[in-house]
């Protein structure tokens, strides 16, 4: 899943993203005993694995990305783990704490960082078809955007995709549908939690990245794809992508402002410049 030979490529920014991690878990637990600390401990092995990965993806050459790239596997492996067997010995006094929607939050994530993704929408579905289960804001905002992450990494991974003559291996019309479903999941997990939410964020700047995958794929669609739709208007694709740009943009700029002035300003001009907005939709 962290191949360190496309981090460098990721300084070029008009290569496909794979979203820098941003999550850093807090669940709020409460309480000593032992089925809350072990689902503390699993959090903290967790973001010690979020950290090492943002640092290997700011700035790769400044620090050993293999063995960081394994020591952030090894963390959330330690936290799938961890948290599986604490599921599987401790339900029924995670769900009294209200706490089980958060331990499986918390497998979810793990599983979807490990890239086993199939594992991770299993577990999304569990809890989202379960009524006994509950589920704090933050847990349902990741529970209702976790596919639309999982989703622009698969789109991710197919515009890199080439067979032995370098050229693209899937089509337009799939990796399309993915990040436009990528962008219709992430929608539904801002809805989960007010603005001003951490979480709220995070997904508002994964859905920069999204779009920013949407927009090269239809600008450069021999290079990330083949079978492309015939006639093929960059005009009409543009106007679709701006729809669903537009709102986007608007939430990213509200929100990317509680970061601070000197920061909101570097996010807002970062992003600005790989997506051409506003003035692409304008």
């Amino acid at each position: 899943m962290l191949n360190t030979a496309n981090f460098r490529k990721h300084q070029n920014p008009w290569t496909p993203v794979k979203f820098l991690i941003l999550i850093i878990v807090s669940l709020g637990i409460a309480g000593c005993v032992s089925h809350a600390k072990t689902l503390r401990e699993a959090q903290d092995n967790f973001n010690g694995a979020a950290s090492l990965e943002n640092q290997i993806k700011i700035d790769p050459l400044a620090t050993d990305s293999i063995a960081a790239t394994s020591q952030a596997l090894a963390g959330y492996k330690l936290t799938l783990e961890t948290v599986t067997k604490l599921i599987d010995e401790k339900e029924k006094a995670l769900k009294a704490d209200n706490l089980l929607g958060s331990a499986y939050t918390l497998k979810a994530l793990s599983q979807w960082r490990l890239g086993n993704y199939e594992a991770a929408v299993a577990t999304v579905n569990k809890v989202k078809s379960a009524q006994d289960i509950t589920l704090f804001p933050r847990d349902k905002a990741i529970i209702d955007a976790l596919r639309g992450l999982i989703k622009n990494d698969q789109a991710y991974t197919m515009m890199n995709a080439k067979d032995q003559n370098n050229s693209p291996v899937h089509s337009f019309a799939e990796i399309k549908t993915l990040l436009m479903e990528s962008v219709d999941d992430l929608n539904a997990g801002n809805a989960a939690v007010q603005e001003g939410h951490n979480i709220h964020l995070y997904l508002s700047v994964s859905k920069m990245a999204a779009l920013k995958n949407w927009l090269d794929l239809f600008n450069s669609p021999d290079n990330y794809s083949k079978d492309k739709p015939s006639p093929f208007s960059k005009t009409d694709e543009q106007k679709q992508w701006c729809k669903n740009a537009k709102p986007a943009w608007k939430i990213f700029t509200g929100e990317v402002k509680r970061l601070g002035e000197q920061q909101s300003k570097a996010s807002i001009s970062w992003w600005g410049v790989r997506l051409g907005m506003p003035s692409a939709c304008e």
